[in-house]
């Protein structure tokens, strides 16, 4: 977010800059940064920014297409994690989303290895831990390893 409000900013100078040639449009701009952490604070306070609200939606959004370590990977590129309630309902969750996207795409059990391998490579490719990869493709999806 700060990296997109500080490219914003720049593109706005570069675009007064150009509008006029006056040495003096440059002179009145504010640092970058201080109006950045200004902004951020300002939208904090109105509670239009809030990290809790992001994960959640975050979670929301993801959980029934990806595992719960894909989850926290795609929140650690955003600098945030979930609290501990939050990342002990993902992993709870995990068999049940990564069976029910299994049942989607391929509904029964194969007896062929090279079948189960691609299935694998699927949910493992979606995040899902592998002790539930190894479940559900083997037919276990309701059952703890």
């Amino acid at each position: 977010m700060r990296q997109k409000l500080r490219d914003s900013l720049r593109r706005w100078q570069a675009a007064a800059t150009q509008a006029s040639a006056d040495e003096s449009v440059d002179a009145d701009l504010p640092e970058p940064d201080p109006l950045i952490d200004a902004l951020i604070g300002w939208l904090e306070g109105l509670d239009l920014l809030n990290a809790q609200r992001f994960i959640e939606g975050r979670i929301q959004a993801r959980s029934g297409r990806h595992g719960s370590p894909r989850i926290r990977q795609e929140l650690a590129r955003h600098g945030l994690a979930p609290d501990a309630s939050q990342a002990a309902r993902l992993r709870a969750e995990d068999r049940g989303h990564a069976q029910a996207l299994w049942l989607r795409r391929y509904g029964e059990v194969s007896s062929d290895p090279a079948e189960k391998a691609r299935q694998m490579r699927f949910l493992a490719g979606r995040g899902f831990p592998p002790d539930v990869v190894r479940a559900v493709v083997n037919g276990r999806g309701g059952e703890p390893d």
